[in-house]
């Protein structure tokens, strides 16, 4: 897992470090304000994620496949049910 220790999204957030300590309510309003940095950074990377879409899905019209890897493999079968 070395080559991903650059992405910020498997780095420690020093704001998120002492989470177990907070009450219900400051564990909440923590996660929502991290939750709130997503939608703009994902904004900024439509014009990528379209790009992405648009080579994948005639791909997928022809009968090939997506292969899940990592945390979005987990994610992807936890909302799957399978």
């Amino acid at each position: 897992m070395q080559e991903l220790a650059h992405l910020t999204t498997e780095s420690t957030n020093a704001l998120t470090a002492g989470i177990s300590s907070l009450s219900a309510v400051e564990i909440l309003a923590l996660i929502n304000d991290q939750d709130s940095l997503v939608a703009p950074i994902v904004r900024s990377q439509i014009p990528n994620i379209a790009a992405a879409i648009d080579s994948i899905v005639p791909r997928l019209q022809n009968g090939g496949r997506v292969v899940y890897f990592g945390r979005i493999h987990r994610l992807f079968i936890s909302h799957s049910g399978f």
